[in-house]
């Protein structure tokens, strides 16, 4: 869980690099960002990336509204098991490398919240 800034889009990058399986569907999990599957069939870093040891990443984005308890950013992972009425994955587990989190900006504005700034003559 991260705090951030309500209504703003944020952009979030995941990096994975399989190290330990060779073989796809050894390890398969879901990801979730603020409570949402983000990759619904399951995530495979070996079919992703084609093999061992090879780095990849993944990129998503999502708005943060401004609701009560909503000005915080959710990220979990979760194995892909028989429990949840899937065919498991050879190995239950879930792995992440790496995390980056952007504040995107739309417009010409602040990206500090709540005040827009003025930009007088500047052109972009």
């Amino acid at each position: 869980m991260l705090n951030v800034d309500p209504n703003f889009m944020y952009f979030v990058r995941l990096h994975f690099c399989e190290h330990l399986y060779t073989k796809t569907n050894q390890r398969v999990f879901y990801i979730y960002i603020n409570n949402q599957t983000v990759v619904p069939d399951g995530a495979d870093v070996i079919a992703w990336a084609g093999a061992k040891d090879v780095p990849i990443y993944k990129d998503f984005a999502i708005f943060v509204p401004n609701t009560t308890g909503d000005a915080q950013l959710w990220l979990a992972l979760h194995p892909k098991d028989q429990n949840n009425g899937d065919a498991p994955s050879e190995y239950c587990d879930a792995i992440l490398n790496g995390l980056e989190i952007f504040k995107v900006m739309f417009k010409l504005t602040n990206l500090i919240y709540p005040r827009p700034f003025h930009l007088g003559d500047v052109r972009i």
